[in-house]
């Protein structure tokens, strides 16, 4: 790399650097959803908290890739808090964005080589996920480095850069599984490029498994089961593939959205078909999403299609947050402008590297790192986090088709090929929204509920009842009893009575409300009333344990002596 290379890298980083900090600052000051961690996010804050306090074992096999909630333990241990870390993500972001720019001098010549960094932190998910608790930043770093050591094998496979490539795989197998399967894979790509030589496929076998080992023995040691890195697969597999299913994820009927909670509801859902094991009710998720398959082959396949075009087009949905929701609420005043949807970046990456593949100029490597994340999307269901790795090299080939279109200027065939599949994007993204594909609309009483739940656990409860009251005008089955909860946490007890009262009267069976209920009539010491409505709430939701703990008060205070 040269003088000029390196200033304009090193500008860019800085640049990158400044604007993910102050999004970070501004975020902090306005948004709620960037202090409060939600959903799978506030799993690996938990997770991280106990392994800082030196729990590294738990009581069940990991639920999630393992590596990246031990990082978090590690810099909670040494006392780094969420601005903290934060601060770490921008600096994993920023190394990928270098090592993209190592990568794609390879393939372009000069400062064209700078175009894929840039797209790369432009991308919405890339800006967004970095500045929540989600894996996004390890798991696309790790990508990079994977690719930049399968680069050097090419040139060189000496037993060093076998260990080093393998070792970096075993470090993204922990930190996504999706590359287990392909184990086999890259053990075949050794031997092939070692001139059908066993000993390089069998050196970096042995570390790949070595790398896993600690994953392994973790499950072993928690929950008796040899499984090798996380246990959900197969609730995954029909949260995507059952009836109603629509491509993205899919609550399944019995079993919490809580991930918290999910994984014993879905254990208890299928005990009497399972030994009780894990691998057991993996094993019977899996059987009902392939009777799906089965029982409704048209129905499957048009999903299938669905999935693919989310992998292909989406950009506003995620399962956990919509960023561009925040926007538009004015939370995140730097998101804009200047954000690139990755639906408009996909499909035209995509196009440039079936090219670069028909030349020769990519090959193994490129096709499992953009192939992993497809084939996850496709056998369970879109997340931008699942397709988020992809974009690590999808980046770099969209530098280079548009490096190859300016130069062309649509002039040639493949110029007018790029041109075109830029036009087909941009006018995809223009016409999702009147079919109602990615529309935002659609995300935002979940999304106005999540602000809700982000406001009260800060204490904002008027802020927190707006929010719900927003979410239950837009349809969300959960947020008007939620609004009653902030009411009675405002101190209008009377009025959240009221409210739940006549909630309850047309959803009898709802155990949030009855329990809501029960709170406030203790509250208003109407215990008698109160412990009534929590035995009735307890009765149909046995599993919440705030529920127990309100009636077990309830109970005390009326056996007390007045």
């Amino acid at each position: 790399m040269d003088r000029r290379s390196k200033g304009s890298i090193g500008l860019l980083l800085l640049l990158t650097g400044v604007w993910l900090g102050l999004r970070a600052w501004k975020q902090w000051q306005l948004d709620p959803l960037a202090q409060i961690p939600l959903n799978d996010a506030a799993v690996y804050w938990a997770w991280a908290e106990r392994i800082a306090q030196g729990q590294l074992i738990g009581s069940e096999p990991f639920f999630s890739a393992p590596l990246y909630p031990y990082l978090l333990g590690a810099l909670r241990a040494l006392g780094l808090g969420l601005a903290g870390v934060m601060a770490v993500q921008i600096l994993l972001t920023l190394l990928t964005a270098w090592r993209i720019h190592a990568i794609a001098q390879r393939l372009l010549a000069g400062r064209a080589a700078l175009l894929a960094p840039l797209l790369f932190v432009l991308l919405a998910d890339t800006g967004y996920g970095t500045l929540r608790v989600l894996n996004n930043t390890l798991v696309a770093l790790l990508a990079v480095l994977l690719w930049e050591q399968w680069l050097h094998l090419r040139a060189e496979l000496s037993p060093r850069r076998v260990a080093l490539a393998s070792l970096t795989y075993g470090l993204n197998l922990l930190a996504n599984p999706i590359f287990l399967p392909a184990l086999p894979l890259y053990a075949v790509y050794l031997w092939w490029r070692a001139g059908r030589r066993v000993q390089p496929a069998l050196l970096g076998g042995i570390i790949v498994l070595a790398c896993m080992a600690p994953a392994t023995l973790h499950n072993r040691l928690a929950c008796g089961e040899w499984i090798p890195v996380s246990a959900q697969a197969g609730v995954t597999f029909v949260h995507g593939n059952a009836p109603g299913a629509d491509g993205t994820y899919t609550a399944i009927p019995g079993v919490s959205v809580d991930r918290a909670r999910q994984n014993q509801d879905a254990r208890q859902r299928v005990l009497h078909e399972t030994d009780g094991s894990w691998r057991s009710v993996d094993s019977a998720y899996f059987r009902e999403g392939l009777a799906f398959w089965s029982a409704q082959p048209l129905d499957a396949l048009t999903l299938l299609g669905r999935k693919l075009r989310w992998f292909v087009f989406g950009s506003n949905y995620g399962d956990i947050y919509i960023p561009a929701l925040e926007a538009e609420a004015g939370l995140d005043p730097l998101r804009w402008p200047g954000v690139l949807p990755a639906g408009l970046l996909v499909p035209f990456a995509l196009v440039v590297m079936a090219l670069l593949l028909r030349e020769r100029r990519i090959g193994f490597a490129e096709c499992l790192l953009v192939g992993l994340p497809l084939l996850t999307v496709l056998l369970f269901f879109y997340s931008p986090r699942y397709r988020f790795p992809a974009l690590v090299p999808l980046s770099v080939m969209a530098a280079v088709g548009l490096a190859m279109l300016m130069q062309s200027r649509g002039q040639t065939a493949r110029g007018a090929l790029l041109a075109l599949t830029l036009a087909l994007s941009a006018g995809h993204a223009l016409l999702a929204g009147e079919t109602g594909f990615d529309a935002l609309d659609r995300h935002r009483p979940g999304h106005e509920r999540s602000l809700g739940t982000a406001w009260t656990a800060q204490g904002s409860h008027e802020k927190a009842l707006a929010a719900y009251r927003r979410a239950a005008q837009a349809g969300d089955p959960i947020a008007a009893v939620a609004a009653a909860d902030s009411l009675r946490r405002m101190g209008h007890r009377e009025a959240a009575r009221a409210e739940l009262e006549e909630w309850i009267e047309t959803h009898p069976l709802d155990a949030y409300a009855r329990k809501t209920l029960g709170i406030t009539l203790a509250e208003l010491g109407l215990l008698s009333e109160a412990l009534s409505a929590l035995e009735q709430a307890r009765k149909l939701d046995m599993r919440d344990m705030e529920t127990l703990e309100a009636l077990q008060r309830v109970r005390g205070e009326l056996q007390s002596p007045r």
